[in-house]
């Protein structure tokens, strides 16, 4: 399985990469292929209290109800997310 593609330019001299493999068939890892809608479960979220993440693609996510206290997301993409009930 092959690593994540997703990079960012953090500085002139600092890039970033996500360690973490891509989805079986894909370029990139959920967090960060461009799907509209993803309902990431709370160990999944979880997960980014651990690590951080850049640049995550959770354009109108359904995260109500989740704790996201503590979740590492920079740069995330949170466009028409459901943040409330």
């Amino acid at each position: 399985m092959a690593k994540c593609s997703y990079e960012i330019l953090l500085s002139t001299t600092e890039m970033w990469e996500y360690p973490r493999k891509a989805l079986p068939g894909e370029e990139r890892c959920y967090w960060h292929k461009e799907v509209e809608g993803k309902e990431p479960t709370q160990e999944m979220l979880n997960e980014l209290k651990e690590r951080a993440i850049f640049g995550a693609y959770l354009k109108k996510a359904k995260l109500q109800n989740k704790d996201l206290i503590g979740v590492k997301m920079r740069n995330a993409n949170l466009k028409m997310a459901e943040l409330q009930n």
